[in-house]
């Protein structure tokens, strides 16, 4: 998806008001996400103790991953261990966002794409409707707006699945068997398609590989910008800034 709403700090009132219900599903902890962790609480006091409007808290959060948590390819972890640790990949860095956000009463949640994620927090305007504002905290540093050509998977990071007994922070590919456990493949392909008026379909056409993978199968010039599965990303704090759309 490429989305540029145009949001600015003015169309949001500084106090918000947000159901229970709502908050439940993104005001609080979620798996990997302790949005109510020492080191989470410490943080988003020291951060956003003299800042009034949540936009600009929220905009605090985003700069603050960027300098201090360095990007490191690897299984994730935690919001506290990241946080410990000043590093981790782009779900660590996401996390973070999300989590600081929560602390203070910011809605937040993590979105999904082939290989790769990053933050959206929510706000309602002062007509009381509620927006989702993207954030990204790894590979591309667009706050507000989002330029990434990927397949949105999942948007959330606390899903009830009936055959697992906690809740995840995302719904895998999963099959289950009795006895000898079968050769198993995955089968699976994204394929752009270009917006309408336009001939360029975009980067990331994808196809799953043996063990379930996302691998890259187009040929565009941005393609190496995105990530192609676990193995060759490169450095996942890098930071690209594009010019405005």
């Amino acid at each position: 998806m490429k989305w540029y709403p145009g949001y600015t700090q003015q169309q949001f009132p500084t106090d918000q008001k947000f159901t229970k219900d709502f908050l439940k599903a993104y005001g609080y902890d979620s798996p990997g996400i302790q949005s109510r962790a020492k080191e989470v609480l410490e943080l988003s006091g020291d951060l956003s103790a003299k800042i009034d409007h949540p936009w600009d808290k929220a905009k605090t959060f985003y700069d603050w991953v960027w300098q201090s948590i360095r990007g490191r390819i690897q299984s994730f972890t935690s919001v506290s261990q990241a946080i410990k640790d000043r590093a981790g990949d782009c779900e660590e860095r996401a996390a973070v966002f999300v989590a600081l956000c929560r602390n203070v009463g910011i809605p937040a949640r993590l979105v999904w794409v082939p290989n790769h994620n990053w933050a959206e927090f929510y706000l309602l305007d002062h007509e009381g409707k509620g927006h989702w504002i993207p954030v990204h905290t790894a590979c591309y540093s667009w706050f507000g707006w989002t330029g990434a050509h990927e397949l949105v998977l999942q948007k959330g990071d606390k899903i009830t699945i009936p055959e697992k007994r906690r809740e995840q922070r995302l719904m895998e590919d999963w099959l289950q068997w009795m006895g000898r456990k079968p050769k198993v493949r995955y089968f699976g392909e994204l394929t752009p398609l270009p917006n309408e008026g336009e001939s360029d379909p975009g980067p990331g056409a994808r196809s799953k590989d043996e063990k379930g993978e996302w691998v890259l199968l187009g040929k565009h010039a941005l393609d190496k910008k995105l990530r192609d599965g676990p193995r060759t990303f490169g450095h996942p704090g890098y930071r690209f800034v594009p010019g405005q759309p």
